[in-house]
């Protein structure tokens, strides 16, 4: 034999060794109970090795929160990852899975850190991309905010006039005050007042029988033609509260019973719209005789919500059951976020929503800048000062966007 085959002999001799070896090399897992699901999976309590982690195509967490994700890229064949709680940081890993078609991730955060939630927002966006199953409960974690709360403030102007934006947050406590001074005398310095619904002018007892109208099944339908026997039994508990029993539940579309369970939601906290930002400011234009002006009507809010698919519907309502739990918890976030001002956060918050949110936020954001134009065609020289919800101020095709868009200058005041 020439030296050239012993050469060839020892190499393929050394290629075999070296796969072996990998395939018998101890895999490091780094969350606890990700590993411990993982040997539960495979009927071992042996040492997890790369070859029989290459046999693993699904993967349960049943028992206790995941906080890492970190080496299951290693599960080439994995198919089905379940992780019903947890606060996983880094969900990166998944995108190496290229067998991977249905994840439950359970909670997923946005954070105070714009770079890591856009982190996040790319995985999501390529398993999508390649048609992967996903479900999961988005959440915030912002800290406190210390000082006077910031809100997203805006200042537009066109040759001597101008309006003033303010993002609001509907419902609240005393803990949304004070706002910071330069809001508070830019809203002292205008002639009117614009919010989204002059509040203060609704009848409460017509609003609820036109949004019950509104909310009806228009066919034969009823609710438990969409969801299950289960989801029925466990919405039915909630709207006892509001003494809607079982049956009249039944006549209304997925879209008003989720309505309705945030309504039992906020009845759970000490939130209330009595200290929401829009009530803050139409109590101070009424006691200071401003005028008020409402840039969209009942009927075209919730023709936003009723003109959903009715799948989108369903997807809504599953979702506001899964986190009537949390839902304290998550408008005390919504209110840090607001609090500190975080237009970034926003932004992606918006860009979350469903293919038909989104869409319907933006002819929202086209017919109120639209009016919000016409404030620059008028012969009054006082600012006009506009309160509306703070997602309509952040991102692509939001109200700043649309105006700067169109030749009028924006600033966001920090």
């Amino acid at each position: 034999m020439s030296m050239r085959s012993h050469y060839f002999t020892l190499l393929f001799f050394l290629l075999v060794i070296a796969g072996c070896s990998s395939d018998h090399t101890e895999v490091q897992i780094e969350d606890d109970h990700l590993k411990q699901a993982i040997m539960d999976e495979i009927g071992s309590v042996d040492a997890l090795t790369q070859e029989k982690l290459m046999k693993v195509e699904k993967i349960v967490v049943t028992d206790g929160e995941v906080s890492s994700i970190e080496g299951i890229d290693q599960a080439e064949n994995l198919e089905v990852l379940e992780l019903h709680e947890g606060n996983v940081f880094d969900w990166t890993p998944l995108t190496d899975l290229e067998q991977l078609n249905s994840v439950e991730m359970g909670d997923v955060y946005l954070t105070s850190d714009p770079e890591r939630n856009e982190e996040v927002v790319s995985v999501v966006e390529i398993l999508e991309d390649r048609n992967v199953s996903l479900n999961y409960r988005l959440r915030l974690d912002i800290p406190e905010h210390e000082g006077h709360s910031k809100g997203l403030f805006y200042e537009v102007s066109h040759n001597s006039q101008t309006v003033y934006l303010f993002g609001s947050i509907h419902i609240g406590d005393e803990n949304l005050y004070p706002i910071r001074n330069e809001v508070i005398s830019a809203f002292e310095g205008s002639e009117e007042l614009a919010v989204e619904i002059d509040i203060d002018s609704l009848d409460e007892m017509t609003l609820s029988r036109q949004m019950m109208q509104m909310g009806m099944f228009e066919d034969d339908s009823r609710l438990s033609d969409h969801v299950s026997e289960n989801t029925m039994d466990e919405i039915a508990d909630y709207t006892s509260q509001l003494m809607i029993q079982r049956e009249m539940l039944e006549q209304f579309e997925p879209w008003f019973v989720s309505m309705l369970l945030n309504d039992i939601g906020q009845m759970q906290t000490d939130f209330s719209g009595n200290d929401g930002i829009d009530q803050y400011f139409i109590d101070l234009a009424n006691a200071d005789q401003m005028s008020v002006e409402s840039l969209e009507t009942v009927e075209s809010q919730l023709e936003s919500f009723s003109s959903a698919p009715l799948g989108e519907q369903v997807d809504a309502l599953h979702a506001n059951l899964d986190s009537l739990d949390i839902y304290e918890q998550e408008l005390t976030q919504m209110i840090n976020l607001w609090r500190k001002g975080d237009r970034e956060v926003f932004e992606q918050l918006r860009n979350y929503d469903s293919e038909h949110g989104i869409e319907m936020m933006d002819e929202r954001d086209e017919q109120i800048a639209a009016q919000i134009s016409n404030y620059f065609n008028e012969s009054q020289t006082d600012p006009v000062f506009v309160v509306v919800g703070a997602l309509h101020l952040a991102g692509e095709g939001s109200i700043p966007y649309l105006l700067e868009k169109e030749g009028y200058d924006v600033e966001w005041i920090e």
